[in-house]
């Protein structure tokens, strides 16, 4: 059986779009490896296990190691937006649907995204 996971973020436009205004850094439009390095380095500033994930030529993600066993992998279909699959021994047993306006995200709201989801 697959859990949702709900994040513990704003899901309405208006919301993101007035979080986004005056942070003066770039919205991040994919998850390449420069991308993906930078939001790990941020997450494990926050004490988060996070890794670099690569998921076949050209598509790179997020890795973040839960305390049970599970780990989400996160961005790695190279679709816009921010969501994850949860994992246990290579099998789905969750997921984080797509976080509302987080294909506007900065690197900031991103990594807060990312250490603040909940996964229940």
């Amino acid at each position: 059986m697959v859990g949702v996971v709900v994040p513990s973020l704003p899901v309405s436009r208006s919301s993101v779009t007035s979080r986004r205004r005056g942070s003066g850094h770039g919205i991040i439009t994919t998850m390449n490896r420069a991308v993906v390095e930078l939001v790990v380095e941020g997450l494990q500033g926050r004490h988060v296990f996070a890794h670099a994930h690569s998921a076949g030529v050209g598509h790179h993600g997020v890795r973040v190691v839960l305390s049970d066993g599970r780990e989400a992998l996160w961005d790695v279909d190279g679709a816009a937006g921010l969501e994850a699959q949860v994992m246990r021994d290579g099998v789905l047993v969750g997921y984080v649907p797509k976080i509302i306006g987080s294909e506007a995200f900065s690197l900031e709201e991103t990594v807060e995204a990312i250490a603040t989801a909940k996964y229940t």
